[in-house]
């Protein structure tokens, strides 16, 4: 089935289509011959934070982020791919042609830092920040400060019967996973941008990891000051 083939839906119904796949996927990426691969994945990801408990008012977006990551951004050892590059690799999925017809618009997902431009009627315009342009998300259920820089990944919503948008004017909805980082650490994230686009090799996902990482750490030692975590000190590397 083709792009074209996929009748149009809107961009909440897009969005909870989105949601239910990657549910099913992830189903089969965190048991059997993968469990071992879960527990490496949250080894790295969390690191020395904790998982928050799941009583815990941020265990649902913890979790959202690093299942976003763990699917998306995570290389299976056995495979050296993503759970999401893998896909067609994988029989016992057992897709059906809808479900396989939304692997490639997710794959031209935009992970990236961004920050909020203006909000007009129910569409907010953000300026992504790691490559200077703006893009177009509907406001949904999410509730975003206009003051904070925040790490999101967004997914193609099709506009219309032609297929999803690959031109200019894209349009995009949000995954589950956000990282809303302190006001205060404005200066830091700008020039770890800055940093990123003058070396190659300091990728935009190790970037992103690196600064979630502080905003845990943030959270966790709240008697220090956020400039002191977001920053290059040793001691709170």
């Amino acid at each position: 089935m083709t792009d074209a083939a996929i009748e149009p839906l809107s961009a909440k119904q897009r969005q909870q289509s989105y949601y239910l796949f990657l549910d099913k996927c992830l189903t089969h990426f965190v048991q059997g011959q993968f469990a071992e691969e879960l527990v490496r994945a949250r080894n790295i990801f969390f690191e020395s934070s904790s998982v928050v408990d799941e009583i815990s008012a941020a265990y649902e977006m913890r979790m959202a982020q690093f299942f976003d990551w763990y699917f998306f951004d995570y290389e299976l050892m056995g495979y050296g791919l993503t759970p999401l590059n893998s896909l067609n690799m994988i029989r016992g999925l057992r897709l059906e042609p809808e479900e396989q017809a939304l692997i490639e618009p997710l794959k031209a997902n935009r992970h990236s830092l961004f920050e909020i431009q203006k909000l007009r009627g129910e569409e907010l315009i953000l300026k992504d920040l790691l490559r200077g342009d703006k893009v177009h998300v509907p406001v949904g259920d999410v509730k975003l400060e206009g003051t904070e820089i925040f790490e999101a990944r967004l997914l193609p919503f099709q506009k219309s019967q032609s297929g999803f948008l690959t031109a200019s004017r894209e349009q995009w909805v949000f995954s589950r996973g956000f990282c809303f980082h302190p006001h205060e650490a404005v200066a830091y994230i700008q020039s770890e941008i800055k940093k990123h686009r003058k070396n190659p090799d300091y990728g935009a996902n190790e970037m992103m990891l690196k600064l979630l990482k502080m905003k845990y750490k943030a959270e966790r030692l709240r008697h220090v000051r956020i400039d002191m975590i977001y920053s290059d000190n040793p001691y709170f590397s």
